[in-house]
């Protein structure tokens, strides 16, 4: 799995996984908090729900870049 190795980083800010296929079942299967994470680009990927795993596994990301996913549902809110 393409996160699995993040635990070995505890103080890590910034994550950008970028067009490497990864999908809602990656981000469920992390199962450690990374709190030190505030930017996450998980642009290009093939998620369609992340907001389900994101807040508890990603609490403290203030920019999340999404785009490029097929995303569904919907956001309820929007920074720019």
């Amino acid at each position: 799995m393409l996160l699995e190795d993040l635990r070995l980083y505890p103080d890590v800010e910034a994550i950008e996984i970028e067009r490497c296929r990864l999908t809602d079942s990656d981000l469920m299967e992390v199962d450690f908090v990374a709190a030190s994470v505030k930017f996450l680009n998980l642009r290009g990927n093939e998620l369609v729900h992340p907001w389900i795993f994101l807040p508890t596994k990603f609490p403290n990301v203030f920019h999340l870049d999404l785009r490029g996913n097929r995303l569904e549902g919907y956001i309820t809110s929007v920074e720019t």
